[in-house]
Parts: structure tokens; sequence; C-alpha cells
């Protein structure tokens, strides 16, 4: 897997799919791709929340990198 620096907008898609937070249409086509390909992975949850809280929503690390790897 190759690293890539994230833009701005890319990096606050990520933060907002992860928060469960709504789509910002300002973002960039790639911000919004990251974000779509993070929300689908997640269903939508709020897995920051979850993971502050102990919760377990039956995410692990193989389901968290094939969300990074499919933006």
């Amino acid at each position: 897997m190759s690293s890539q620096i994230l833009s701005n907008d890319e990096r606050k898609a990520a933060e907002a799919a992860f928060q469960g937070l709504p789509m910002d249409l300002h973002w960039s086509e790639r911000g919004q791709a990251v974000y779509r390909g993070i929300i689908a992975q997640t269903n939508g949850r709020d897995i920051v929340d979850a993971m502050r809280n102990g919760a377990d929503h039956d995410y692990d690390d193989r389901q968290l990198a094939l969300a990074e790897t499919n933006t």
C-alpha cells in the first residue's frame, strides 16, 4: 500500500465521514470521493464516538485499512 498526503479537503472529508457528519458539497471531487469511500465502509456510523466510548461495532483494522485503500 502506498502512502499519500491528503489535501485539506480530503482530510476534512475523512474526519467528517468517521464522525458520521454530512458531506460538504464544496469539497473537491477527491475529497467527496474520500468521504463516500469511508461512508460506504462504515455505513455512516460515527466511528470516532464509538471508539471513544469503547463500543464494539464490529470494526477491525482490516476494515479500516480497506476504507483507506478504496479512497
